[in-house]
């Protein structure tokens, strides 16, 4: 027991050391920083923005509890909707989310059960950060590449449905393919 308590303060007081000595170090002492760049920020690409979308879509759907038993509402209060007067803008959010993923679960049930298992399974394993989920019948690089081909083919769903933000064409590339349009012509 005593060994145990020496042990905790020798820790304690190699902790408390170095900050104190560290602290002591004046700036003319002090070794250059160094000075990271960071790459400019550039706009999500549409596999990015399918990928979130499908993200938000797994959470919205986990969230989902069937109805069960007695109602949650009074008999009294049964036609009541809530009033806008008092909303903050987190309910603003949860309610453009909610409606978001409704259309992003129209999409996914478009698709073909394959290619909604490998939705389901991909976005299971990303949210628990672990291959937690898998599907008997595929390896797991089959089962990424089903993934990636129903990602592919959910895209043309999600932009009918204007869930994806149209990337920004810059000026100069618009110049650019005017230029190469004329002088093919």
């Amino acid at each position: 027991m005593e060994q145990a308590r020496q042990a905790v303060l020798r820790v304690s007081q190699g902790w408390v050391a170095p900050a104190r000595r560290e602290a002591a170090v004046t700036p003319k002492a002090a070794a250059p920083r160094e000075v990271i760049r960071l790459a400019p920020r550039t706009a999500p690409t549409e596999a990015d923005q399918a990928e979130a979308l499908i993200m938000d879509w797994y959470h919205w759907t986990r969230g989902y509890r069937p109805k069960l038993g007695v109602g949650r509402i009074a008999a009294f209060a049964r036609g009541m909707v809530p009033d806008d007067a008092y909303v903050d803008s987190e309910d603003v959010d949860a309610r453009l989310n909610a409606a978001r993923c409704q259309q992003v679960d129209l999409c996914i049930d478009e698709l073909p059960w394959q290619q909604r298992a490998a939705i389901g399974v991909h976005a299971g394993n990303k949210a628990a950060g672990a291959a937690v989920f898998r599907n008997p019948r595929l390896s797991p690089q089959a089962q990424h590449a089903a993934y990636l081909d129903a990602r592919a083919a959910l895209l043309p769903a999600l932009r009918r449905r204007a869930l994806l933000a149209a990337g920004q064409v810059r000026h100069a590339d618009r110049q650019s393919a005017c230029e190469g349009r004329a002088a093919a012509a």
